[in-house]
Parts: C-alpha cells; sequence; structure tokens
C-alpha cells in the first residue's frame, strides 16, 4: 500500500452540537443517551484504488500496489450519532463479589452521503472485577460492515463486520512490586476488506479484496513502585 501526500488540501471548518442525558443508580451506575451533529466542510477523505485508478498502471514498478490519496470534499457533509451506555458496579454484598463492574455501550452513526469508514453500528461490552490484591478486565469490541472509501467507484467495496476481544490484569504482590498481563485480540481475528461486481449493490456478490491479521498480542511483566 502506498499513501500520497495531497499539498492542496483545505483545512476543515465544523458546526457541532451535542446533548447528553443520564439516569444515575443506586449506589454507582448510570444509563445514558448521547447525540451529536456535526456539519463539515471541506470534509477530509481518503481514496484507496489500484495503481490503474490512480493512473500508474503503465508502471510496472507499482502495477501490484493499492495507493491510497486524502482528498477534499466538494460539498457540505453532516454526519450525525447516537450512543446509549449502561455503566455500574453490581450491588452484590458478598465481600467478593462487590467488586464486579460492568459497561456496555451501543452506537449508531450515519451520514448525508456516502462516507469512508464511518461505523454505522458499533456494540462495545466489558466486565471487571476486583478483589483484595487482584483486579481483571475482559472487553469486546463488534464492528458493522463499515464503508471503503466515499468515491462514486467505491459502491462495492467495504470492510466486512468482525470482533474483537481483550483481556487484562494484575495482582499485587505486596506494596512495591505488581505482576500483570494484558491481552490484546486473544483469539487472533483479522480484519476483510470486501468488493462486489461493478454494478452490484454494497455486500451483492461480494468477495476478498485484502485480508489483513496482525496476531494476538500478549505482554507480561512485573512493574514496581518505590
Amino acid at each position: 500500500l502506498i499513501t500520497s501526500p495531497n499539498p492542496f488540501l483545505l483545512p476543515e471548518r465544523s458546526k457541532n452540537f451535542a446533548a447528553r442525558l443520564a439516569y444515575y443508580i443506586q449506589p454507582a451506575g448510570q444509563i445514558s443517551i448521547q447525540v451529536n451533529q456535526n456539519t463539515i466542510r471541506n470534509l477530509r477523505q481518503t481514496r484507496r484504488g489500484s495503481a490503474e485508478e490512480f493512473g500508474l498502471g503503465d508502471d510496472p514498478e507499482f502495477a501490484s500496489y493499492d495507493f491510497q490519496a486524502p482528498y477534499n470534499v466538494d460539498n457540505q457533509r453532516r454526519h450525525r450519532s447516537m450512543e446509549l451506555a449502561y455503566a455500574q458496579t453490581l450491588p452484590f454484598s458478598h465481600e467478593a463479589l462487590r467488586g464486579i463492574t460492568v459497561n456496555t455501550s451501543y452506537s449508531r452513526s450515519y451520514a448525508d452521503a456516502r462516507r469512508g469508514n464511518l461505523l454505522p453500528h458499533r456494540v462495545t461490552s466489558s466486565v471487571g472485577y476486583s478483589y483484595k490484591r487482584f483486579r481483571g478486565r475482559a472487553g469486546g469490541v463488534w464492528r458493522d460492515d463499515t464503508p471503503d472509501g466515499s468515491d462514486i467507484n467505491d459502491i462495492t467495496r467495504f470492510r466486512r463486520h468482525d470482533a474483537k476481544l481483550d483481556i487484562s490484569g494484575e495482582f499485587r504482590l505486596n506494596k512495591y512490586a505488581t505482576v500483570f498481563f494484558s491481552g490484546r485480540n486473544i483469539f487472533n481475528g483479522g480484519q476483510t476488506w470486501m468488493q462486489g461486481p461493478a454494478g452490484a449493490s454494497e455486500g451483492q456478490g461480494a468477495a476478498v479484496r485484502v485480508y489483513e491479521n496482525y496476531g494476538a498480542n500478549w505482554i507480561f511483566g512485573v512493574k514496581g513502585t518505590f
């Protein structure tokens, strides 16, 4: 993949509105809803395509590469989003269960025109646990199919939905030392970009265009405080 700069980019200018309503739950929790609207002029977006689409298809040195470059959208664009969230420390009376916390949220986003990388639906959730010297957390995120590119030629391209899970924890040995671990994408999930045939609607007859996988990432260590 070759990324090309664009020296003619103009600065983005936006008008932003946001509103949030929250209801607090005893003893420690809340349910909330938040809505946002962004109206943007000179919106910057990234165009991604083949060497032929970028005018370099006849150059054998670059013919096998994908290209991407930023550009300014001509017309004003409007983006709206909503998020529903719930967070609480569960009110268990037993000492070993008092440290359980849960968090989950759902977000919905859309725009008045196709916008690359605008995630229409997203769900995140996590569970935390704390007891005496131990603290741990497990969290996951699910992403819906996401448009890939904003040009009319990109209409059949999208990033396929996927889910990732992370975990982390630590145990305090004494007031000076703590052992810890963290794992990201622990099930080794990849990222897939799809493309359908010309003239098809998004998702119809789509096949894999690009697949990337950076693997699971684990960290184990000891940290000290002196």
